[in-house]
């Protein structure tokens, strides 16, 4: 009877190390709380702005663009398609542009009884992940506007309209840095 109760107690403890064994294997010591999180989060984030003027408002206006980003500030003159990208690696960060308009000196505006005016313009947040992909942070913002404006009302155009265009706001990351959150748009 002994060695009954020795068979059995071995068999026992052999169900135990087996058990032990496959808990063991079945847990993960990639994370010692136990909590695994594999969400990428946010590395950084870069604003596309695209502006396209037709030719009309490039033969009759300087324009101006002005922007500040973390990478300083600029202001350069808009003489055709104008397309740029601006990249944020540290959160909160601060970005404007203004974009301007000036009538040319000496412009003849007895060439046309009427000139067409306006601007294309999209813009996009792209945001970088971890895992070195990239999602976009919002929608793709598009517009076009045309309009013909009369010969004897462009003075009084570029007047009313002497800011083309104002963009600001502060980009910063969610509470769980898987996106970026802009206010003051």
């Amino acid at each position: 009877m002994n060695m009954m109760k020795e068979k059995l107690h071995r068999l026992l403890y052999g169900f135990a190390a087996i058990a032990a064994l496959a808990f063991a294997a079945g847990c993960s010591d990639d994370d010692p709380t136990g909590n695994i999180d594999e969400s990428p989060v946010v590395t950084s984030a870069s604003y596309t702005v695209d502006l396209t003027y037709p030719d009309d408002k490039l033969a009759l206006f300087d324009i101006t663009a002005e922007y500040t980003s973390p990478a300083g500030t600029k202001t350069e003159a808009i003489t055709g398609t104008w397309s740029k990208t601006f990249d944020f690696e540290s959160f909160p960060a601060d970005f404007s542009l203004k974009v301007r308009l000036k009538l040319k000196e000496g412009v003849d505006l007895t060439k046309k009884d009427h000139y067409d005016l306006g601007r294309t313009m999209s813009r996009k947040m792209v945001v970088h992940y971890s895992d070195g992909s990239l999602g976009l942070s919002g929608d793709v913002l598009s517009e076009k506007s045309t309009m013909p404006v009369g010969a004897d009302k462009i003075e009084l155009y570029a007047e009313r309209n002497s800011e083309d265009l104002a963009v600001a706001f502060t980009v910063d990351l969610n509470a769980d840095r898987s996106d970026v959150v802009t206010t003051g748009k």
